[in-house]
């Protein structure tokens, strides 16, 4: 057993598991704990088993593991497996960086903060009245290229590319996204201003 503290320990960590020929990683932990073991496997053929045990688990959840301690071991010692989607990305210093949950660009760094401390019990989707620190009418140009190359060009403050249906605390961006469907779920956020009705606000 290794401790990953913090969590991008954990990446190196499983590939030394790997090199060192055990057949099955497991990790314990949160989203990001996890997202990390699994990043350092990519590749190989070793099997993840997956025991949550962070705040949300969101990883856990969309694949149907049992957040019980017990059940999840029980599932492990099953030996069913399934395959996961695995993406990618190049960062701004042109490094590769897999992703499994989601990835975004725009405010996503500054939203996170703002919906990881919302408290919430069901999944729920973006409010218009979610805060953010939005202080341009419009964002910058965005242009995705499609499998068919065909390119879609949008002003637009926050686009995220989803795997799994939620991230964060419980934020629903992707409500059909699958980690097995070996497709990956865009959504383009738009910023809309809407003026206030006159007539609403005059005195009867």
């Amino acid at each position: 057993m290794a401790r990953a503290k913090p969590k991008a320990k954990a990446t190196p960590l499983a590939r030394q598991a790997i090199k060192d020929g055990y057949e099955i990683v497991i990790a314990m932990g949160g989203d990001g704990t996890v997202e990390a073991v699994m990043r350092g496997m990519v590749g190989s053929k070793v099997r993840l088993g997956i025991i949550p045990a962070g705040i949300e688990n969101n990883i856990a959840k969309s694949l149907g593991i049992p957040t019980n301690l017990e059940e999840a071991c029980a599932l492990i010692a099953s030996k069913k497996t399934r395959k996961l989607d695995v993406s990618q990305v190049k960062t701004g210093k042109g490094k590769n960086f897999a992703f499994f949950e989601m990835a975004g660009i725009g405010l996503s760094t500054a939203l996170y903060p703002v919906i990881h401390g919302a408290v919430a019990e069901e999944p729920s989707p973006i409010q218009r009245d979610t805060p953010a620190p939005v202080k341009h009418e419009t964002g910058p140009k965005v242009i995705l290229t499609l499998d068919d190359k065909n390119k879609i060009e949008a002003d637009s403050l926050l686009v995220m590319v989803s795997n799994t249906p939620v991230f964060g605390k419980k934020f629903l961006v992707a409500p059909n996204g699958s980690s097995s469907s070996r497709l990956l779920d865009i959504s383009v956020f738009f910023r809309i201003l809407a003026k206030p009705n006159c007539s609403d606000t005059m005195p009867k």
